[in-house]
């Protein structure tokens, strides 16, 4: 323990124990090495420890196989980009990806997904392009399905923005105007995801 008044206590209880003199057992106790507290070892140990990035999840299929689409069909990210939210994505990984696929050929400057590796300097999306982009297997239509993931992933962050508004509506002492103005956006969100996500040509 460290605490002297506790050696001493036992000191003399281990003396009348084993029948020695407290004096002759303080003798011994003091020969014994002295060893930190074991509260106060796992403090400093807790203390000099590196701080760890949270463990993050892998990606969803539908996140991960909309990923693979967007690094190697030129079509579907052409036909999609203008349309994309990256908002919508919940992965970080997948969106820092994407988010660099999109810049890309907005800027004119896709160069294929090879280059894109070395621009990511976070390990972990580095290593999940790689595997996006190590497995071969034949998509069939994927302009149909990356604008089928899309729509499923903009409804799904529709649905997460209406959850919120409806705890923010349950709050007590709500005034009229915040209750209308929830009220008014929890309608433009359903609006919303009964649209198509590309809009219908202009005549």
């Amino acid at each position: 323990t460290g605490n002297s008044v506790l050696i001493d206590r036992y000191a003399q209880l281990t003396a009348l124990r084993v029948g020695v003199s407290p004096d002759a057992m303080r003798a011994e106790f003091k020969k014994a090495p002295r060893t930190r507290p074991q509260r106060q070892w796992e403090e400093d140990s807790f203390d000099n420890a590196e701080p760890q990035e949270p463990e993050i999840p892998r990606p969803s299929a539908k996140e991960f196989w909309l990923l693979k689409i967007l690094l190697i069909n030129e079509e579907a990210v052409l036909k999609f980009a203008p349309y994309i939210n990256l908002e919508w994505l919940t992965h970080p990984d997948v969106r820092q990806i994407t988010e660099l696929v999109l810049k890309a050929y907005k800027d004119d400057n896709w160069r294929g997904p090879a280059p894109l590796l070395s621009e990511l300097e976070n390990p972990r999306a580095q290593s999940l392009a790689s595997e996006a982009l190590a497995e071969r297997r034949d998509i069939p239509n994927p302009v149909t399905q990356v604008g089928d993931s899309l729509l499923e992933l903009r409804n799904e962050f529709i649905e997460r923005q209406l959850a919120e508004l409806g705890l923010a509506l349950n709050q007590p002492d709500l005034s009229d105007d915040k209750v209308n103005e929830i009220l008014r956006l929890q309608l433009d969100w359903k609006k919303m995801k009964k649209e198509p996500l590309i809009p219908p040509p202009q005549d």
